[in-house]
């Protein structure tokens, strides 16, 4: 097949977009597993479980406007081309880099897949080179879209890494036993220790050393010690939490009234009336420097809100294959999408 290089870019893609749209734990990877491999130099941490998203009442709810013809097409492309259905193959997804300019980053991915299959893609990219180290195989292959060279690695036939070269080795390393990780930094271990159950998802941010043009300017950034995000998943309501970190109890304080002003914003609001439902639910509290933001959303609550969301995106979204795909309208069928030139 013409073009296999972009093979890579397409798994990963395709997994993001996924993981965005889901929005579980993997019965054999937590948060926890992930930040053991992650480098230290990275500054940004997501952990998304796809099994437990998969189970969820929110995702079956949203199952029929998440998979439409075009995203089921994508995704029947993926699973030609490489063995792996999404998002059934998949238990859990993480990813970890740093926040500046040159962004530097890896997407880790735990399920089921042929790796010999994969591996031989790859073998047809024109930069495609094995370079042995003392944890595993690296693949170095060619973003044939970008022009740069990324890499992959199978940690194990289930778990695979991929992304920049340098945080690819580094995490590699880690999985060998090398190297500092992300799990040993002070403020992640203060935040993982805040964690009672196990997420759905997880987000951690550190404040960068080097903020990238746009958000160096952001007030209060150098105020930041450390932000968790998380989302629990329950049967009929999800608890979202987060909880900032500040520099000191005075900034923590300050954040708190405008974390207050913007729940009160929200509750006033007239445009997406289950948006203030949702409002109505979050509360702020401070501890020391420790500011918590918590809600319990109802699954009803939030699936109304975001099928309407989903929809207006659905509006706005480019077309497949040079032609959006419409139900047949009382014209016949509609017309397949074209799946992607590998």
């Amino acid at each position: 097949m013409k073009h296999r290089g972009r093979i890579g870019i397409w798994l990963a893609a395709g997994i993001v977009v996924f993981g965005l749209l889901g929005a579980g734990r993997a019965s054999a990877a937590g948060p926890a597993d992930f930040l053991k491999i992650a480098p230290a130099t990275h500054e940004a941490f997501l952990y998304l479980d796809v099994t437990q998203a998969r189970q969820s009442k929110l995702y079956t709810d949203l199952k029929s406007q998440l998979f439409d013809q075009n995203t089921s097409a994508q995704l029947a492309a993926i699973e030609q081309f490489t063995g792996v259905k999404l998002p059934d193959d998949i238990e859990a997804v993480a990813a970890s880099g740093k926040i500046a300019t040159n962004n530097e980053g890896c997407l880790y991915l735990r399920g089921r897949c042929d790796r010999q299959r994969i591996l031989g893609m790859f073998a047809t990219n024109p930069g495609y080179a094995e370079i042995s180290k003392a944890g595993g195989k690296i693949i170095n292959y060619t973003d044939d879209k970008t022009g740069t060279l990324k890499s992959l690695s199978f940690l194990t036939d289930n778990l695979v890494v991929i992304g920049d070269s340098s945080a690819v080795e580094a995490a590699l390393a880690a999985f060998a036993g090398q190297g500092k990780t992300l799990d040993q930094n002070p403020a992640v271990k203060a935040q993982m220790a805040e964690i009672g159950a196990s997420p759905t998802a997880m987000v951690i941010a550190l404040r960068p050393q080097q903020a990238p043009p746009g958000l160096a300017e952001v007030p209060g950034l150098q105020n930041l010690q450390s932000l968790l995000f998380l989302l629990v998943d329950g049967s009929e309501a999800m608890t979202v939490i987060a909880r900032v970190q500040a520099d000191s109890v005075q900034t923590a304080g300050k954040w708190l009234d405008i974390v207050r002003g913007v729940i009160a914003m929200g509750q006033i609001q007239n445009k997406f009336p289950k948006l203030t439902e949702i409002a109505n639910q979050v509360t702020a509290s401070q501890r020391g420097s420790v500011v918590e933001v918590k809600a319990q959303l109802k699954v009803a609550d939030t699936g109304d809100f975001l099928r309407q969301r989903i929809a207006e995106g659905r509006a706005q979204r480019p077309n497949v294959g040079g032609r959006r795909v419409r139900g047949g309208g009382g014209k016949g069928p509609a017309e397949p999408a074209t799946p992607p030139q590998w």
